[in-house]
């Protein structure tokens, strides 16, 4: 008895030691939302934002909002997002999208401000050659 114990409870150490490392993209959550009034996923990771819009790398974002507005109905509260920026080839974009949950839009203003750097309403200029792999071009000044 005792050895089948130990064995199960190195096994377990074993386990818990080495799941962290396998998981793939741990940060990666989906968060159900709402994109021009259709429902939608919406992912978070540790690279940046993917929407139906298309992907924005966390460098790439320049602004971000979220506002609260009221259901229709007036009972039930959502959550609007606006992240601007530009995608992995310099293009300009941005998302937005609706949550209705107050615990899920806490969990994105997180990531968020974590990831990008940025606080809700903070504007930064982005240089979209490092996003796309590429040093600045440099400019000559010359007769």
């Amino acid at each position: 008895m005792k050895f089948k114990s130990k064995i199960i409870s190195v096994s377990l150490i074993a386990n818990l030691t080495i799941y962290p490392l396998v998981i793939p993209n741990a940060f990666a959550s989906d968060y159900n939302a709402i994109c021009d009034q259709v429902g939608c996923f919406v992912k978070l990771d540790d690279k940046g934002i993917k929407s139906p819009n298309g992907f924005m790398p966390y460098e790439g974002v320049s602004s971000w909002t979220v506002a609260e507005g009221l259901t229709r109905s007036g009972s039930n509260s959502y959550y609007s997002f606006i992240i601007n920026g530009y995608d992995k080839e310099g293009y300009e974009m941005s998302h937005s999208f609706d949550i209705d949950k107050k615990k899920i839009m806490k969990k994105i203003m997180k990531k968020l401000k974590k990831n990008s750097g940025l606080s809700m309403g903070e504007d930064r200029e982005v240089n979209v050659y490092e996003i796309m792999g590429y040093e600045a071009p440099m400019l000559y000044i010359g007769e």
